[in-house]
């Protein structure tokens, strides 16, 4: 087993496992952005949304409730406001947000959208997503929630909330579920890069690190594939990536 890594180490594998798939690179995120997406592809894609906005504040109890650090539990405190309310970042929680864009985009009822079926890939995101939060050291928990959860997720909305605004007549205040997106979670990731920096000293825990971040790099590609494409199949996978990198260190 390798030995530790420095900070600025564990952060350079950090970014080279996210660069094996870039959220606005997406083949969907692309059409929305030119204008070729169809009515049923961006339907998906706000509905798997409004899925994944349902679980993020037990997400971050989970975080919260095991966390006793005190600044880094307000700073996390600080996220599930955002998250659960209109005080600091858009006018309803980010939950309500995303419903919002998805009945207004799909035509359905907040009741419809909530009893959609999705592909087991993308119930699989929030299974990840709480078990991760739930049962990882924390220190890991933060670096791949935060890092491999939010650090392309803001130039991802930009380019969504443009693409909309532009080609489709959708107005600002019907898509804040991605515009409050847009400066929120570039804060958020770096707030996890410095949590990471600090927190993950020990080898096993650069290693749980980088195999997680690697396996939601997989579950995000598939969240957009499938949103673009039912059939879809991931292209490159960050996991093996992972295998790679971690039997040459």
């Amino acid at each position: 087993m390798p030995s530790s890594w420095t900070e600025d180490e564990l952060i350079r594998h950090i970014r080279n496992l996210l660069d094996t798939f870039r959220q606005y690179e997406s083949p969907l995120v692309l059409a929305i952005a030119d204008g070729r997406a169809s009515q049923e592809q961006i339907s998906r894609l706000a509905a798997y949304f409004a899925y994944f906005t349902s679980v993020t504040p037990h997400q971050q109890g989970f975080l919260i409730s095991r966390c006793d650090d005190r600044a880094v539990r307000r700073s996390m405190i600080d996220t599930l406001i955002d998250e659960e309310t209109e005080l600091r970042c858009g006018d309803k929680s980010h939950t309500e947000l995303a419903l919002d864009f998805a009945t207004r985009f799909t035509g359905k009822s907040e009741a419809q959208i909530a009893a959609m079926t999705h592909p087991l890939a993308v119930q699989d995101m929030n299974h990840f997503r709480l078990r991760v939060a739930r049962d990882e050291p924390l220190g890991v928990a933060l670096a791949v929630l935060g890092m491999g959860g939010e650090s392309d997720f803001s130039r991802t909305c930009a380019a969504l909330a443009g693409g909309l605004r532009r080609h489709y007549g959708v107005r600002d205040e019907d898509q804040q579920s991605w515009i409050v997106h847009i400066e929120g979670d570039r804060e958020h990731g770096a707030a996890a890069e410095r949590l990471s920096r600090q927190l993950l000293r020990r080898v096993e825990d650069q290693r749980r690190c980088l195999q997680l971040i690697a396996e939601y790099q997989d579950r995000w590609q598939h969240f957009f594939g499938l949103a673009f494409d039912p059939a879809y199949r991931i292209q490159r996978s960050a996991l093996a990536e992972f295998a790679h990198l971690w039997r040459d260190a």
